[in-house]
């Protein structure tokens, strides 16, 4: 089945994994609950190291066996951004971070190419 990602900076969606079954996909990010104060965006999910917005990834999508982890995993990558590779060791958890500047949008994908990822021109 087909699971399109939402752009964390725009509408609609940024681009499209094809998942066998058997496997889950969850996102997090900094574009659904949030405000801009003097500049800087505030949302919902808090990083304990400082308490306050995390600023690791502005949304991430993860691929795992089962819904509970990649929840989970998908909180807990907005806020490490790329130090997440620490904690994700395992060949069955898939993670795709995304990081938006002004308009721009890049990604990084950690193990999920086993899976057609699809970002038609975005990069």
């Amino acid at each position: 089945f087909n699971i399109g990602i939402r752009n964390p900076r725009g509408s609609g969606i940024v681009g499209v994994i094809q998942l066998p079954p058997g496997v889950a996909c969850a996102s997090a990010g900094d574009y659904e609950r949030y405000f801009i104060k003097d500049g800087v965006r505030y949302h919902h999910i808090f990083d304990p190291s400082t308490g306050y917005p995390a600023r690791g990834a502005n949304a991430s999508t993860v691929i795992a066996a089962d819904a509970l982890t990649a929840d989970a995993l998908s909180t807990a990558a907005v806020i490490m951004g790329k130090d997440v590779k620490k904690l994700v060791r395992r060949p069955d958890i898939e993670i795709i971070l995304f990081f938006a500047k002004d308009s721009s949008l890049n990604y990084t994908i950690i193990g999920a190419e086993r899976y057609k990822v699809d970002f038609g021109d975005s990069d």
